[in-house]
């Protein structure tokens, strides 16, 4: 089968210390995904959509490189609930990620 996922949600975010150089943040995100699928061979007319839960916990290491801008690395865990899709299953979504983040504003 081929698959599409995607998902999204609020992230509540607490950053330690932001003003020194190197600091750490600890987020979660909680929300919502898609997971879509289909015969690789088949036509988009056999495709089948699945909605699940998502919570995403995480720890990330920042840098401050500029007054604008923040390079950091992250490990986190992925918990998926509610899918129901053929093929795959909750267990092989969730599990630890690792995050590569660029954060532009003004901090």
């Amino acid at each position: 089968l081929y698959y599409e996922m995607g998902y999204g949600g609020l992230i509540f975010e607490y950053v330690n210390s932001s003003h020194k150089l190197v600091h750490y943040t600890i987020d979660t995100l909680i929300g919502v995904g898609g997971l879509g699928y289909r015969s690789r061979w088949e036509e988009y007319s056999n495709y089948f959509e699945d909605t699940f839960f998502i919570i995403e916990p995480g720890f990330n290491m920042e840098l401050n490189v500029s007054s604008f801008f923040r390079v950091g690395f992250g490990l986190g865990y992925r918990y998926v609930d509610g899918l129901q899709a053929e093929g795959i299953t909750e267990e092989e979504l969730t599990g630890m990620t690792m995050n590569l983040i660029l954060k532009f504003g003004f901090f």
